[in-house]
């Protein structure tokens, strides 16, 4: 302990009030004598050691002044120890320790502003839009002011995946934040959580300001509109009209059409080869033909229908069958009537119950003479009909009345007739010797 400057003999502990010589640290590493703490205007606290250890209780009754309980106000402005106690009253203006700027545009993830550990308050001065999917991670209770100096929109994802899950930002309502030009926000760093948390932020403008206060009515046309592909004009009662004004032109043109061709169709069932509208349309409009009439006789889709107008056939051998020959088509739906052959062909697709009907004229020059017609299926006779002629001279018909079959795809159906008397001719009227078939039901029938 020195004899006379490590403690101080007569002047380091100042029993009088007098300053001696200080030793290397003095009396409690401050170098003051003892009038400096004040004992020697007090008196001496009874529980002072002038020995005790530096951190202990002892020693920290030795510093200059004690708080003497969080209800008393204490002003560290003075630097004294007037009243004690444990709140602060700031005397000068309180401040952040400087301000950063950073300018960044685009999308930003896991953004790092420019002394973004350090500062507290930072200034966006971009030239364009900028989002932030996420901020670097500070310490557990970080504060962050961000405020929106630049141009275009400020705006910030909620948990947006393109930052590491520390640097994201968690919003209300799962909602970006969006801020405009004077607009401020207050970010926390939420260790618990380990994400970004907005504790305040202001809203500059709100709506348009210019002849509204707040609680007044939204003006549209001050609100800008984000249209990266230039359709629009830039503010949003514009922008309506633009995008309202097709649909009512539309709406009032009665001499204009959608293109057929640009509409396509749903076809689940697969009925129709076409995939738009128009080639659909004329689909549809050939099934529909299909039903016309044709002298008088309707028919449908799969079928057929010819005439002799041209041939005249001698059926000399009595009891002989020889196929009656046709001239000219009048419709043969699906193409299935051979004219080389006389034939008819089921189509694939129309088995099941078919009609058929004919009518042949010929000429008995013999009183009497009959005519037999019979439908032949894949050249087998199916059915005969006879037709009886009394006192009649120079012409007669042959009719083979409705008949009908059950067949199935791919079958052949003929006209075969039959001279069951004396010898007859088949005279070519096509008004009078016909023959005709068409499908009227899918499923055969037994």
């Amino acid at each position: 302990m020195g004899p006379c400057g490590a403690l101080g003999h007569c002047g380091a502990l100042g029993h009088c009030g007098a300053l001696g010589p200080p030793g290397p640290e003095g009396f409690d590493g401050l170098g003051a004598g003892f009038n400096t703490m004040g004992f020697a205007n007090t008196g001496t606290p009874a529980n002072l050691s002038l020995t005790a250890a530096r951190g202990s209780s002892e020693f920290l009754a030795r510093h200059d002044h004690v708080h003497q309980g969080p209800s008393v106000d204490h002003d560290h402005s003075a630097n004294t120890h007037a009243g004690g106690g444990a709140n602060l009253s700031v005397g000068t203006t309180f401040a952040w320790a400087g301000e950063g700027d950073f300018t960044d545009t685009g999308t930003q993830n896991n953004l790092t502003p420019s002394n973004w550990s350090s500062l507290t308050v930072f200034q966006w001065k971009g030239g364009s839009g900028l989002t932030v999917t996420g901020l670097t991670a500070q310490g557990s209770g970080a504060i962050k002011v961000i405020h929106h100096a630049g141009t275009g929109l400020l705006i910030f994802n909620h948990e947006d995946t393109n930052s590491s899950s520390f640097n994201r930002i968690t919003l209300p309502r799962t909602a970006i934040l969006t801020l405009a030009v004077g607009d401020t926000v207050v970010f926390e760093y939420n260790n618990d959580s380990q994400r970004w948390v907005p504790i305040a932020f202001t809203t500059a403008r709100i709506h348009d300001h210019t002849s509204n206060q707040e609680g007044g009515t939204l003006t549209a046309s001050g609100m800008a509109v984000s249209d990266t592909g230039g359709f629009y004009a830039t503010d949003t009662v514009a922008a309506m009209f633009q995008s309202l004004g097709p649909l009512v032109g539309h709406e009032t043109d009665a001499s204009d059409a959608h293109d057929a061709t640009a509409i396509s169709v749903a076809d689940a069932g697969g009925h129709y080869v076409g995939t738009e509208v128009e080639t659909v349309l004329d689909e549809i409009g050939d099934e529909i033909n299909s039903f016309q009439s044709h002298s008088g006789t309707w028919h449908t889709y799969a079928g057929f229908k010819v005439n002799d107008g041209a041939n005249t056939q001698n059926l000399t051998v009595v009891g002989g069958m020889t196929t009656v020959a046709w001239s000219a088509e009048e419709w043969d739906g699906l193409g299935g009537f051979d004219l080389t052959t006389e034939t008819y062909t089921v189509p694939t697709g129309y088995g099941g119950l078919w009609l058929f009907n004919a009518q042949v004229e010929y000429d008995n020059s013999t009183h009497g003479n009959r005519l037999d017609l019979t439908l032949r299926v894949n050249g087998a006779s199916r059915s005969v009909f006879r037709t009886v002629l009394h006192a009649v001279t120079g012409g007669a018909h042959a009719v083979l009345p409705p008949t009908l079959l059950v067949l199935s795809a791919g079958d052949t159906v003929l006209l075969a007739a039959t001279a069951p008397d004396e010898a007859v001719t088949i005279k070519g009227t096509a008004i009078q010797s016909w023959f005709s078939g068409m499908h009227v039901a899918d499923t055969q029938q037994t």
